[in-house]
Protein backbone atom coordinates (compact mmCIF):
# COMPACT_ATOMS: atom_id res chain seq x y z
CA UNK A 1 0.00 0.00 0.00
CA UNK A 2 1.49 3.10 -0.83
CA UNK A 3 2.00 5.91 0.91
CA UNK A 4 -0.99 8.09 -0.02
CA UNK A 5 -3.29 5.44 0.33
CA UNK A 6 -2.50 4.93 3.95
CA UNK A 7 -2.64 8.78 4.20
CA UNK A 8 -5.84 8.08 3.59
CA UNK A 9 -7.01 5.32 5.21
CA UNK A 10 -5.91 7.47 8.41
CA UNK A 11 -7.84 10.57 7.58
CA UNK A 12 -10.94 8.35 7.00
CA UNK A 13 -10.64 6.83 10.59
CA UNK A 14 -10.20 10.00 12.42
CA UNK A 15 -13.22 11.02 10.67
CA UNK A 16 -15.36 8.21 11.50
CA UNK A 17 -13.99 8.97 15.53
CA UNK A 18 -14.90 12.53 15.55
CA UNK A 19 -18.36 11.21 13.89
CA UNK A 20 -18.89 8.25 16.62
CA UNK A 21 -18.13 11.11 19.46
CA UNK A 22 -20.26 13.40 17.91
CA UNK A 23 -23.48 11.23 18.12
CA UNK A 24 -22.29 10.07 21.44
CA UNK A 25 -22.48 13.25 22.97
CA UNK A 26 -25.56 13.79 20.66
CA UNK A 27 -27.43 11.18 22.30
CA UNK A 28 -26.11 11.63 26.12
CA UNK A 29 -27.75 15.15 25.68
CA UNK A 30 -30.90 14.01 24.55
CA UNK A 31 -30.82 11.70 27.13
CA UNK A 32 -30.45 14.27 29.39
CA UNK A 33 -33.55 16.61 28.09
CA UNK A 34 -35.53 13.87 28.49
CA UNK A 35 -34.53 13.31 32.49
CA UNK A 36 -34.90 17.33 32.29
CA UNK A 37 -38.41 16.90 30.81
CA UNK A 38 -39.99 14.17 32.66
CA UNK A 39 -38.61 15.39 36.18
CA UNK A 40 -39.68 19.45 35.09
CA UNK A 41 -43.33 17.47 34.13
CA UNK A 42 -43.34 15.89 37.68
CA UNK A 43 -42.22 18.85 39.50
CA UNK A 44 -45.10 20.76 37.83
CA UNK A 45 -47.69 18.16 38.67
CA UNK A 46 -47.34 18.30 42.35
CA UNK A 47 -46.55 21.88 42.59
CA UNK A 48 -47.64 23.70 46.43
CA UNK A 49 -49.30 26.73 46.20
CA UNK A 50 -50.78 29.20 49.30
CA UNK A 51 -54.97 29.86 48.40
CA UNK A 52 -54.66 33.13 50.87
CA UNK A 53 -51.00 34.49 51.29
CA UNK A 54 -52.45 37.50 53.85
CA UNK A 55 -55.22 36.97 56.37
CA UNK A 56 -56.71 40.23 58.02
CA UNK A 57 -58.50 40.09 61.25
CA UNK A 58 -60.09 42.76 62.72
CA UNK A 59 -58.77 43.88 66.12
CA UNK A 60 -60.51 42.96 69.10
CA UNK A 61 -61.53 39.13 67.70
CA UNK A 62 -60.11 35.75 69.39
CA UNK A 63 -58.53 34.36 66.08
CA UNK A 64 -56.54 30.98 66.31
CA UNK A 65 -54.76 30.54 62.39
CA UNK A 66 -56.34 27.80 60.78
CA UNK A 67 -54.25 25.13 57.73
CA UNK A 68 -57.57 25.71 55.92
CA UNK A 69 -57.12 29.91 56.33
CA UNK A 70 -53.90 29.20 53.62
CA UNK A 71 -54.11 25.92 51.64
CA UNK A 72 -56.62 24.39 49.85
CA UNK A 73 -56.74 20.38 51.40
CA UNK A 74 -57.13 17.76 48.73
CA UNK A 75 -56.03 14.27 48.22
CA UNK A 76 -52.47 15.59 47.91
CA UNK A 77 -51.98 18.54 50.55
CA UNK A 78 -53.38 16.75 53.78
CA UNK A 79 -53.62 18.00 57.10
CA UNK A 80 -50.63 14.83 57.49
CA UNK A 81 -48.10 16.41 55.03
CA UNK A 82 -48.87 19.69 55.95
CA UNK A 83 -48.03 22.07 59.29
CA UNK A 84 -48.10 25.31 60.23
CA UNK A 85 -45.99 27.40 62.90
CA UNK A 86 -47.06 31.05 64.01
CA UNK A 87 -45.94 32.96 67.12
CA UNK A 88 -49.53 35.38 67.81
CA UNK A 89 -49.96 35.93 71.59
CA UNK A 90 -53.09 37.28 72.83
CA UNK A 91 -52.73 40.70 74.46
CA UNK A 92 -51.99 40.82 78.43
CA UNK A 93 -55.63 39.50 79.95
CA UNK A 94 -57.19 39.23 76.69
CA UNK A 95 -59.04 36.96 74.28
CA UNK A 96 -57.24 38.66 71.38
CA UNK A 97 -54.07 39.37 70.11
CA UNK A 98 -52.47 43.46 69.51
CA UNK A 99 -52.43 45.11 66.55
CA UNK A 100 -49.71 44.09 64.09
CA UNK A 101 -48.27 42.04 61.51
CA UNK A 102 -47.37 37.99 62.00
CA UNK A 103 -46.00 35.70 60.05
CA UNK A 104 -47.35 32.23 59.49
CA UNK A 105 -44.59 29.39 58.44
CA UNK A 106 -46.45 26.80 56.20
CA UNK A 107 -44.36 23.71 55.48
CA UNK A 108 -45.17 20.84 52.81
CA UNK A 109 -43.82 17.83 51.93
CA UNK A 110 -44.38 17.06 47.88
CA UNK A 111 -43.88 13.52 46.80
CA UNK A 112 -42.75 12.23 43.62
CA UNK A 113 -43.60 9.32 41.95
CA UNK A 114 -43.30 7.58 38.79
CA UNK A 115 -45.89 4.27 37.09
CA UNK A 116 -46.71 3.95 40.91
CA UNK A 117 -43.24 3.99 42.50
CA UNK A 118 -42.09 7.06 45.06
CA UNK A 119 -38.85 8.24 43.37
CA UNK A 120 -38.12 11.26 46.26
CA UNK A 121 -39.55 13.61 48.38
CA UNK A 122 -38.88 17.25 48.73
CA UNK A 123 -40.35 19.70 51.98
CA UNK A 124 -41.53 23.20 50.77
CA UNK A 125 -41.83 26.03 53.10
CA UNK A 126 -43.92 28.99 52.60
CA UNK A 127 -44.74 32.41 54.69
CA UNK A 128 -47.96 33.58 54.97
CA UNK A 129 -49.10 36.56 56.66
CA UNK A 130 -51.88 37.27 59.53
CA UNK A 131 -52.83 41.35 59.69
CA UNK A 132 -54.37 42.20 63.13
CA UNK A 133 -55.87 45.90 62.47
CA UNK A 134 -58.29 48.13 64.28
CA UNK A 135 -60.51 49.30 61.33
CA UNK A 136 -63.49 49.93 63.96
CA UNK A 137 -64.52 53.85 64.74
CA UNK A 138 -64.76 55.05 68.44
CA UNK A 139 -68.42 55.01 69.73
CA UNK A 140 -69.51 58.21 71.64
CA UNK A 141 -71.34 57.20 74.65
CA UNK A 142 -74.96 57.91 75.27
CA UNK A 143 -73.72 61.13 78.10
CA UNK A 144 -72.47 62.89 75.06
CA UNK A 145 -75.13 66.12 74.48
CA UNK A 146 -76.65 66.96 71.44
CA UNK A 147 -77.28 70.58 72.71
CA UNK A 148 -75.33 73.05 74.64
CA UNK A 149 -75.66 76.34 76.52
CA UNK A 150 -72.60 78.69 76.83
CA UNK A 151 -72.45 82.25 78.13
CA UNK A 152 -71.07 84.70 76.08
CA UNK A 153 -67.29 85.90 76.71
CA UNK A 154 -65.30 88.93 76.72
CA UNK A 155 -62.00 87.61 75.83
CA UNK A 156 -60.67 84.79 73.53
CA UNK A 157 -58.88 84.08 75.91
CA UNK A 158 -62.15 82.63 78.25
CA UNK A 159 -63.07 80.79 74.88
CA UNK A 160 -65.07 77.25 76.44
CA UNK A 161 -63.25 73.69 76.09
CA UNK A 162 -65.85 71.57 74.69
CA UNK A 163 -64.50 68.88 74.27
CA UNK A 164 -64.50 67.66 77.76
CA UNK A 165 -68.14 67.80 77.83
CA UNK A 166 -67.67 64.79 75.29
CA UNK A 167 -66.85 61.59 75.76
CA UNK A 168 -65.86 58.29 73.56
CA UNK A 169 -65.33 54.71 73.56
CA UNK A 170 -62.67 52.67 71.97
CA UNK A 171 -61.14 48.73 72.44
CA UNK A 172 -57.72 50.32 72.35
CA UNK A 173 -58.91 52.35 75.46
CA UNK A 174 -57.49 55.86 74.34
CA UNK A 175 -59.62 58.45 72.23
CA UNK A 176 -59.35 62.25 71.35
CA UNK A 177 -61.77 64.22 71.55
CA UNK A 178 -61.57 67.81 69.08
CA UNK A 179 -64.20 70.18 68.26
CA UNK A 180 -64.69 72.10 64.94
CA UNK A 181 -65.96 75.47 65.63
CA UNK A 182 -64.23 78.22 63.63
CA UNK A 183 -67.66 79.09 62.93
CA UNK A 184 -68.93 80.18 66.36
CA UNK A 185 -68.74 83.13 67.58
CA UNK A 186 -68.57 82.75 71.46
CA UNK A 187 -68.64 86.85 72.14
CA UNK A 188 -72.41 87.34 70.10
CA UNK A 189 -75.49 85.40 71.79
CA UNK A 190 -76.89 83.08 68.67
CA UNK A 191 -77.26 79.36 67.89
CA UNK A 192 -74.55 77.32 66.31
CA UNK A 193 -73.75 73.97 64.82
CA UNK A 194 -70.54 72.49 65.47
CA UNK A 195 -68.73 68.88 64.55
CA UNK A 196 -67.02 66.99 67.12
CA UNK A 197 -64.82 64.43 66.49
CA UNK A 198 -63.48 61.37 67.91
CA UNK A 199 -60.08 59.76 66.75
CA UNK A 200 -58.15 56.77 68.11
CA UNK A 201 -55.15 55.31 67.71
CA UNK A 202 -55.50 53.64 64.67
CA UNK A 203 -56.84 56.97 63.24
CA UNK A 204 -60.32 55.88 62.81
CA UNK A 205 -62.74 58.65 63.28
CA UNK A 206 -66.23 59.32 64.43
CA UNK A 207 -68.27 62.90 64.29
CA UNK A 208 -71.38 63.75 66.25
CA UNK A 209 -73.30 67.44 65.66
CA UNK A 210 -74.09 69.44 68.42
CA UNK A 211 -76.29 72.48 69.07
CA UNK A 212 -74.52 75.03 70.82
CA UNK A 213 -76.29 78.12 72.15
CA UNK A 214 -74.44 81.05 72.73
CA UNK A 215 -76.69 83.25 75.25
CA UNK A 216 -76.37 86.47 77.00
CA UNK A 217 -77.07 86.43 80.39
CA UNK A 218 -80.18 87.57 82.14
CA UNK A 219 -80.74 88.03 85.80
CA UNK A 220 -84.68 89.42 86.21
CA UNK A 221 -85.45 90.23 89.87
CA UNK A 222 -89.82 89.72 90.86
CA UNK A 223 -89.19 92.18 93.62
CA UNK A 224 -87.09 94.85 94.53
CA UNK A 225 -88.23 95.00 98.01
CA UNK A 226 -89.86 92.75 100.61
CA UNK A 227 -91.70 93.62 103.87
CA UNK A 228 -92.27 91.31 106.67
CA UNK A 229 -93.03 90.73 110.40
CA UNK A 230 -90.59 89.50 112.98
CA UNK A 231 -90.48 85.67 112.93
CA UNK A 232 -92.13 85.66 108.75
CA UNK A 233 -90.50 83.82 106.31
CA UNK A 234 -90.69 84.48 102.29
CA UNK A 235 -88.59 83.63 98.79
CA UNK A 236 -87.05 85.97 96.45
CA UNK A 237 -88.56 85.33 93.45
CA UNK A 238 -86.26 85.86 90.29
CA UNK A 239 -85.77 84.66 86.42
CA UNK A 240 -82.50 83.90 85.36
CA UNK A 241 -80.79 82.37 81.71
CA UNK A 242 -77.28 81.04 82.00
CA UNK A 243 -75.18 78.18 83.01
CA UNK A 244 -74.67 78.92 86.64
CA UNK A 245 -77.68 78.96 89.16
CA UNK A 246 -78.07 82.11 91.15
CA UNK A 247 -76.18 82.57 94.82
CA UNK A 248 -77.48 85.04 97.40
CA UNK A 249 -75.87 86.94 100.43
CA UNK A 250 -77.32 88.68 103.34
CA UNK A 251 -76.08 91.97 103.86
CA UNK A 252 -76.74 91.59 107.75
CA UNK A 253 -77.66 88.07 109.14
CA UNK A 254 -78.78 89.37 112.33
CA UNK A 255 -81.68 91.22 110.54
CA UNK A 256 -82.49 88.29 108.11
CA UNK A 257 -80.72 85.19 106.90
CA UNK A 258 -81.14 83.71 103.46
CA UNK A 259 -80.43 79.96 102.09
CA UNK A 260 -78.87 78.92 98.61
CA UNK A 261 -82.61 78.72 97.14
CA UNK A 262 -83.61 82.74 98.13
CA UNK A 263 -85.46 81.59 101.23
CA UNK A 264 -85.30 84.44 103.80
CA UNK A 265 -86.02 84.40 107.34
CA UNK A 266 -86.72 87.48 109.84
CA UNK A 267 -84.29 87.26 112.57
CA UNK A 268 -84.83 90.84 114.09
CA UNK A 269 -86.61 94.03 113.37
CA UNK A 270 -84.48 96.62 110.88
CA UNK A 271 -83.64 96.14 107.39
CA UNK A 272 -81.06 94.83 105.06
CA UNK A 273 -80.34 93.83 101.94
CA UNK A 274 -79.74 90.83 99.68
CA UNK A 275 -77.58 90.57 96.93
CA UNK A 276 -77.83 87.69 94.52
CA UNK A 277 -74.72 86.73 92.00
CA UNK A 278 -75.75 85.00 88.96
CA UNK A 279 -73.37 84.25 85.73
CA UNK A 280 -71.70 87.72 86.00
CA UNK A 281 -74.70 89.79 87.33
CA UNK A 282 -76.06 91.10 90.17
CA UNK A 283 -79.22 92.32 91.63
CA UNK A 284 -80.72 93.70 95.09
CA UNK A 285 -83.39 92.83 97.14
CA UNK A 286 -84.10 95.46 100.03
CA UNK A 287 -85.59 93.60 103.36
CA UNK A 288 -88.05 95.08 106.14
CA UNK A 289 -88.39 93.57 109.10
CA UNK A 290 -91.14 95.21 110.85
CA UNK A 291 -91.73 94.41 115.09
CA UNK A 292 -94.74 92.13 115.40
CA UNK A 293 -97.96 94.31 116.24
CA UNK A 294 -99.24 94.44 120.02
CA UNK A 295 -102.53 93.45 120.57
CA UNK A 296 -104.36 96.63 122.70
CA UNK A 297 -105.81 94.86 126.25
CA UNK A 298 -108.89 97.00 127.42
CA UNK A 299 -110.41 97.81 130.81
CA UNK A 300 -113.62 96.33 131.32
CA UNK A 301 -116.31 98.33 133.54
CA UNK A 302 -118.30 96.00 135.43
CA UNK A 303 -121.78 96.84 136.73
CA UNK A 304 -122.39 95.22 139.87
CA UNK A 305 -126.17 93.99 140.37
CA UNK A 306 -128.30 96.12 142.23
CA UNK A 307 -128.61 94.35 145.81
CA UNK A 308 -132.78 93.62 146.89
CA UNK A 309 -133.98 95.34 149.90
CA UNK A 310 -133.30 93.81 153.58
CA UNK A 311 -136.03 91.71 155.07
CA UNK A 312 -135.72 94.08 158.46
CA UNK A 313 -137.25 97.22 156.20
CA UNK A 314 -133.71 98.53 155.41
CA UNK A 315 -133.42 101.17 152.13
CA UNK A 316 -132.77 100.08 148.85
CA UNK A 317 -128.81 99.67 148.46
CA UNK A 318 -127.75 101.27 144.65
CA UNK A 319 -125.87 99.46 142.32
CA UNK A 320 -121.69 100.63 142.17
CA UNK A 321 -119.64 100.91 139.14
CA UNK A 322 -116.45 99.36 139.78
CA UNK A 323 -113.81 101.65 139.00
CA UNK A 324 -110.44 100.70 136.73
CA UNK A 325 -107.15 99.78 139.48
CA UNK A 326 -104.55 102.01 138.69
CA UNK A 327 -102.23 100.72 136.11
CA UNK A 328 -98.34 99.90 136.96
CA UNK A 329 -95.94 102.73 135.07
CA UNK A 330 -94.35 101.58 131.89
CA UNK A 331 -91.30 103.72 130.84
CA UNK A 332 -89.39 103.14 127.87
CA UNK A 333 -87.16 100.03 128.37
CA UNK A 334 -83.98 98.80 127.25
CA UNK A 335 -83.17 95.11 127.59
CA UNK A 336 -79.22 94.71 126.91
CA UNK A 337 -76.92 91.89 127.17
CA UNK A 338 -74.92 93.44 129.96
CA UNK A 339 -78.13 93.02 132.28
CA UNK A 340 -77.38 89.40 131.52
CA UNK A 341 -79.56 88.85 128.39
CA UNK A 342 -78.75 86.25 125.06
CA UNK A 343 -79.20 86.72 121.94
CA UNK A 344 -82.14 84.26 121.97
CA UNK A 345 -84.37 85.78 125.32
CA UNK A 346 -83.51 89.48 124.73
CA UNK A 347 -86.22 89.44 122.11
CA UNK A 348 -88.55 87.68 124.25
CA UNK A 349 -88.19 89.73 127.02
CA UNK A 350 -88.83 92.73 125.05
CA UNK A 351 -91.66 91.77 123.55
CA UNK A 352 -92.89 90.37 127.04
CA UNK A 353 -92.77 93.60 128.34
CA UNK A 354 -94.75 95.25 125.95
CA UNK A 355 -97.41 92.68 126.08
CA UNK A 356 -97.36 93.68 129.78
CA UNK A 357 -97.80 97.31 129.58
CA UNK A 358 -101.17 96.82 127.84
CA UNK A 359 -100.00 100.14 125.25
CA UNK A 360 -98.95 100.24 121.85
CA UNK A 361 -95.58 100.39 120.86
CA UNK A 362 -92.58 99.15 119.45
CA UNK A 363 -89.71 96.77 119.92
CA UNK A 364 -86.32 98.11 118.05
CA UNK A 365 -82.91 96.76 118.19
CA UNK A 366 -80.13 98.64 119.95
CA UNK A 367 -76.64 98.81 118.21
CA UNK A 368 -73.58 100.97 119.68
CA UNK A 369 -71.64 103.34 117.40
CA UNK A 370 -69.72 100.34 115.82
CA UNK A 371 -72.86 98.50 114.62
CA UNK A 372 -72.96 95.54 117.03
CA UNK A 373 -76.46 94.32 118.63
CA UNK A 374 -76.09 95.30 122.57
CA UNK A 375 -79.80 94.23 123.15
CA UNK A 376 -83.61 95.17 122.50
CA UNK A 377 -85.61 98.33 123.29
CA UNK A 378 -89.01 99.17 124.07
CA UNK A 379 -90.48 102.07 122.70
CA UNK A 380 -94.50 103.22 123.52
CA UNK A 381 -96.33 105.51 121.24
Amino acid sequence: MTDKEQLLLQMYSSHRKKKIIIICVIMALIVIIGIGIVSFLLISSQSFNLSNNTITIEYGTAYNPSLTDFVNIDENVTEKNTSMQYDIENEEGKEYASIGEYDVSITHILTYQFRGKTLFDRTVTKTAKVIIADTTPPKFTEQCPTELSIMTILNDIDKPDLSQRFTADDLSGICSISIKDDDVDYKTANKYIVEVVATDNSNNVATMKCTINVIAPELILKQKEIILELGESSKIELEYKGTDKPTFKSSDTSVVTVDDEGNITSVYAGKCYVTIFCNGLKEICNIVVNPKPVEQSTTEQTTKPKSPASSTGGSKQEGTTKQPQPTKNYPNKDFLFTDGYTMDNVTEAAYAYLKESGKSGSCIPLKNSEGIYIGMRVVFN
